[in-house]
């Protein structure tokens, strides 16, 4: 595929973490995409204040995706679980693929047969979306998996020091009975290895299964790789 067909892929990002993390994502599960940031790092403080995004931030979070598709984007990552809410909006009024950022991961963890997962924040305007998803899933599919949203703020508190953060959640989840873990965040994809030996299970997270689906989406082409 040629520079000049490939597909481009517009993230909207609310901070330069998910920023980088997207992109190592895409390089390895769709290297041939187009990748262009855009970046509102006030959005997300803005949602805490507001408590959540809707009103002029769901209005906001429109015209930065109509930027995008303006801009001849093929599709739309958002890559905050905040602004997860705003995509059946988006998908009404755009005929491109628009896809929250752990679409693809809760998608995966419901399909694959878990009883009891725990889904990890450390920032509060991520709890809401990935509870709604988390639940819209399981009705829609018929599972009996039990999610249980883990907020632990002191973890956005300690750095980005993987082991920190580790230490951080695992009071929270040391004997919950939880056989696998789903981190709804794109910042805290990088303690996914570190979490998984702490508590010998699966843990998933969303960058790599948003890249493979938004290959799937464009390209129909699979990408291969597990959905971790």
């Amino acid at each position: 595929m040629s520079s000049a067909h490939a597909p481009l892929v517009a993230m909207i990002h609310a901070n330069s973490t998910a920023s980088r993390l997207a992109q190592q994502a895409f390089e390895e599960a769709f290297p041939e995409a187009r990748i262009w940031h855009l970046l509102d790092d006030r959005l997300l403080e803005d949602a805490r204040a507001t408590g959540g995004v809707r009103g002029e931030l769901q209005r906001r979070m429109l015209r930065l995706i109509d930027h995008a598709f303006t801009g001849e984007a093929d599709a739309v990552l958002l890559t905050c679980s905040a602004y997860g809410p705003v995509v059946e909006v988006a998908r009404k009024l755009w005929d491109r693929p628009v896809d929250r950022p752990d679409e693809a991961v809760f998608r995966h963890v419901v399909a694959d047969g878990f009883r009891r997962i725990a889904v990890l924040a450390s920032v509060a305007p991520a709890v809401g979306p990935a509870t709604e998803q988390i639940h819209e899933l399981t009705a829609r599919a018929g599972s009996g998996v039990e999610a249980q949203v883990v907020l632990c703020e002191d973890a956005a508190r300690v750095g980005d020091v993987p082991e920190k953060v580790v230490s951080a959640f695992l009071p929270h989840l040391e004997n919950g009975g939880f056989d696998a873990v789903v981190l709804a965040q794109y910042s805290l994809s990088p303690i996914a290895e570190p979490l998984g030996r702490a508590l010998g299970l699966p843990v998933f997270s969303g960058p790599r299964a948003a890249a493979r689906r938004m290959r799937e989406q464009l390209t129909g082409e699979p990408a291969s790789g597990a959905a971790s």
